[in-house]
């Protein structure tokens, strides 16, 4: 374990595989890949040995917000990642909700009030689906539910990601 500043945080970089810590750590030393915005607010950077996640206002807190859809304010070592996972649409999803819309639309005839439930619920599917596009998925080791982004320029964020992985694994 390397030197802790007055809070206890590890500041010299060689934190425990696994260990998540707070991105007011982040060393001064890192070369910045990528920074950009996610999706839902907050802001994501990629270093030369980790990941930030911070939230809008810069300011973290100690754990994932309630859909665990990200760690707030926190930076994820690079050689804790196991696995990176791009999907850019959930296709099955998307017409599924097309599906539900269209039988909606043609069920009008028989039941108005059932017709538009099926709508309804199609066109909320497809909201969802809609928000949900572009999830980037970061699983680590120690951690049983992998962390979700939104990035805004997904594309350049997991170049920026593959390149800080692959000089992490081969230097």
């Amino acid at each position: 374990m390397g030197a802790a500043n007055a809070t206890g945080d590890d500041v010299d970089g060689d934190a425990p595989v696994g260990d998540v810590r707070s991105a007011a750590t982040l060393a001064g030393d890192d070369r910045v890949r990528y920074r950009g915005d996610d999706r839902f607010g907050g802001s994501l950077c990629v270093t030369d040995r980790r990941i930030v996640i911070g939230d809008a206002d810069g300011a973290g807190d100690d754990g994932a917000s309630d859909d665990h859809r990200t760690v707030d304010g926190h930076a994820i070592p690079l050689q804790a990642i196991e696995e990176v996972t791009y999907r850019s649409t959930d296709w099955f999803t998307l017409l599924l909700g097309v599906g539900i819309v269209a039988f909606g639309l043609a069920s009008i005839s028989r039941s108005r009030i059932g017709a538009a439930a099926f709508v309804v619920v199609g066109l909320g599917s497809l909201i969802v689906t809609w928000r949900r596009r572009g999830r980037v998925r970061i699983h680590t080791h120690g951690r049983p539910k992998p962390v979700t982004v939104h990035p805004v320029d997904p594309e350049a964020f997991l170049a920026a990601v593959d390149a800080s992985l692959e000089s992490v694994r081969s230097g």
